[in-house]
C-alpha cells in the first residue's frame, strides 16, 4: 500500500506538471545511438518470436517446478532439472535463443 502512496504522486508530477516546467525540449539524437543503415521493415522478428524469447526464462523455471513435484530429490534427472531450472543458466538459454532468432548483427 505504501508503493501506491509513493506512486500516485510521482506519476502525477512526472507525466503533469514536470513538462510544464520543461516545455518542448528538442534534443539531437547522438551518432553512436543513430543506425549505420536503415532498418529493413520486412526483415523484422515475427511478434510471437518477440514475445517468446523474453518469456523463456519463466517457462524453464516454471517447468522447473513442476517437474519438481514428480522427481525423486537428490537423483540425476532432478540434479539435471534443477540445473537447467536455476535462473542464471534459463537467462543464458534464452539468450542463446535470442541470438539465435534474432542474430548477432
Amino acid at each position: 500500500i505504501y508503493g501506491v502512496l509513493v506512486t500516485i504522486p510521482s506519476v502525477i508530477c512526472a507525466g503533469l506538471i514536470l513538462p510544464k516546467f520543461l516545455g518542448n525540449l528538442e534534443r539531437p539524437t547522438p551518432s553512436f545511438l543513430k543506425a549505420d543503415q536503415p532498418v529493413d521493415m520486412n526483415n523484422l522478428p515475427s511478434f510471437g518470436v518477440s514475445i517468446l524469447v523474453p518469456l523463456i526464462p519463466a517457462i524453464i523455471m516454471i517447468s522447473t517446478t513442476i517437474a519438481n513435484i514428480w522427481l525423486v530429490k537428490d537423483t540425476p534427472a532432478w540434479e539435471v532439472v534443477n540445473f537447467i531450472g536455476s535462473s542464471p543458466i534459463a537467462m543464458f538459454i534464452a539468450m542463446v535463443v535470442a541470438f539465435v532468432l534474432f542474430g548477432t548483427a
